[in-house]
């Protein structure tokens, strides 16, 4: 499926890379999409890391030697010595080095199950203590460097499904409408903004990102079973076709029997961990649509894509746990917005009966009428005949186009089409 919107699916991500897939959604205008804004947002208690890693003082001082410069000066403030606890350390620093390298061995995440000894390193949501950046920043000054500061002493990872989160951050609070291009009126406005002051103009609140909000907190056991299933699915996979070559590969029987199987399995043991029913899933399905409807609904496509990835793999869930057919899931998930067609169907509208409405408008005359063609469009479907849809779409494309190769392109999809 080819999707504006490019997302890196994963239970753990580190910061940069989180920041890097929310700049590629285009939510923040005008801001750039860096640690500055996660710092921001968090400061504000609106996102929070899934898990920040903090080494204590003389341990980062200690990375950061044995990483960086294994001889150098001695630094002013302490070093971890040798010990149990530096040890420990040492244990999650390798374990988070091998962590990138999960879809070769089938290891968990460390992050999955800690070890008890790492619980001084760790700190989940409701246990992390906003601090700016700037100030959780370890000083390693030397003689030779009197005031060095390292900054991955502490570092926060978040999960894929979170962008959601942050788009619809975006545009929460409070807009104010101001002639900002009249220089006087602007200059006072800022003026306003610095001395805490209203500055007047005309306000308005959005209020779609307050209920995406609550609504995020209500399905977090949903997005975390439908992000979990995707990542570990595609671990699996990878591991399977390990040593089949690069490039494209047709799967054997084998194969296909073995991807489906995995297939199940992960999808089972997705709900299972998450302790997620069939009802809370569909739930979590009918959220998303809704918002895929209101961000496609105020022209912002990329936005959409992003829900739409996520909602795919909630729909894959329920078909392969539960063995719902598309047209259950679509019935059951309903209306989600305005139109007359149901969410789902509106998001993947059905092929053949697009091509076939796309026949009839092309092809209706005097001679031939929509009754028809109907029936010859359902005729060539039944037939397996779809190379003349994708010649006709290819057809009228040539017809509209303008320069001496039009007609040979014509010619060329009534030749192959036949």
């Amino acid at each position: 499926m080819d999707y504006r919107a490019r997302i890196t699916f994963g239970r753990y991500i580190r910061a940069s890379s989180f920041a890097s897939d929310l700049g590629k959604l285009k939510a923040f205008r005008g801001g750039y999409a860096g640690a500055s804004l996660l710092e921001g947002l968090e400061e504000l208690g609106l996102l929070r890391p899934r898990m920040r890693l903090r080494w204590p003082d003389p341990i980062a001082r200690r990375i950061w030697q044995e990483t960086r410069r294994r001889e150098g000066p001695e630094l002013h403030d302490p070093v971890e010595p040798d010990g149990p606890r530096m040890d420990a350390a040492a244990d999650l620093w390798n374990t988070l080095q091998d962590a990138g390298m999960r879809s070769l061995k089938g290891d968990n995440h460390p992050f999955d199950a800690p070890k008890p000894e790492w619980s001084e390193f760790l700190k989940r949501p409701e246990q992390q203590t906003f601090v700016p950046h700037r100030e959780r920043r370890v000083r390693v000054s030397s003689d030779v460097q009197p005031d060095l500061h390292d900054s991955d002493n502490v570092q926060d990872f978040y999960s894929s499904w979170q962008l959601l989160t942050a788009i619809e951050l975006a545009d929460m609070g409070i807009h104010i409408r101001i002639n900002m291009a009249d220089e006087d009126i602007a200059r006072r406005v800022r003026e306003d903004i610095r001395s805490k002051r209203w500055p007047g103009g005309r306000a308005t609140e959005a209020f779609a990102p307050v209920r995406a909000l609550r609504d995020f907190e209500r399905y977090q056991a949903g997005l975390d079973a439908i992000e979990w299933a995707r990542e570990e699915e595609r671990d699996r996979t990878f591991r399977l076709l390990q040593g089949s070559g690069g490039g494209r590969i047709v799967l054997t029987d084998e194969q296909v029997a073995a991807r489906d199987e995995i297939r199940l399995a992960v999808a089972g043991e997705a709900l299972s961990r998450f302790s997620v029913g069939k009802d809370h899933l569909l739930a979590c399905c009918k959220f998303l649509a809704g918002r895929w409807h209101e961000w496609a609904h105020e022209g912002r496509p990329i936005a959409a894509d992003a829900y739409k990835i996520f909602l795919a793999e909630g729909v894959r869930l329920l078909q392969i746990r539960h063995d719902m057919r598309f047209d259950e899931i679509n019935e059951l998930v309903g209306f989600q917005g305005g139109g007359r067609q149901r969410t789902l169907e509106v998001i993947w509208p059905d092929w053949a009966k697009e091509q076939i409405n796309r026949l009839v408008q092309t092809l209706k005359s005097p001679d031939l009428t929509e009754k028809k063609l109907r029936k010859f469009g359902e005729f060539l479907q039944a037939s397996h005949q779809d190379t003349i849809f994708h010649r006709l779409r290819s057809f009228e494309r040539h017809a509209f186009e303008y320069g001496h190769s039009r007609l040979a392109g014509m010619h060329s999809d009534l030749s192959l089409g036949t």
